[in-house]
């Protein structure tokens, strides 16, 4: 894509950063909506994943082996149990915990709320993924953070 352009580990940080605090405002915000993205991204750049993928993430696809979590990440749309996909290692970061995917991942679950345990890691708020998805409030939190 001519579109697509990389980022350093520098830009990386900066936006990590700025999700650490980032709360929506406005008229119609919702904090349900923008309280995943930190660890959203995170993954993204941590699984160099699509965000529609990372986003059908599920904790059953999560697991611990020695020093690092291992993260299955759905190859296709179609692979919705996970069994076409394979292991990836994360590892953590204690040196900047704002881009550790482990805290990140630890502070979401933890922050849950005593409802009935969700399996998927990003709950979905409507069934229509394009116009609702963390993908998509990730882009609006850039554009309204970096773009002036």
């Amino acid at each position: 894509n001519i579109n697509s352009v990389g980022f350093t580990a520098s830009i990386y940080e900066k936006i990590c950063g700025a999700l650490v605090g980032y709360w929506k405002t406005g008229k119609g915000a919702t904090n349900a909506a923008v309280r995943y993205l930190r660890l959203f991204f995170i993954f993204c750049y941590a699984l160099l994943g699509r965000g529609e993928r990372v986003g059908r993430l599920r904790f059953t696809w999560i697991c611990w082996s020695d020093d690092s979590m291992l993260v299955k990440v759905p190859t296709t749309k179609s692979d919705q149990s996970g069994a076409l996909s394979y292991f990836k290692r994360v590892y953590a970061n204690s040196l900047k915990p704002s881009v550790c995917p482990v805290l990140a991942l630890a502070v979401e679950v933890f922050s849950r709320a005593s409802t009935p345990f969700s399996d998927r890691v990003f709950p979905s708020l409507s069934s229509d993924y394009h116009k609702t998805s963390h993908a998509a409030a990730f882009r609006q939190f850039l554009l309204s953070t970096f773009v002036q």
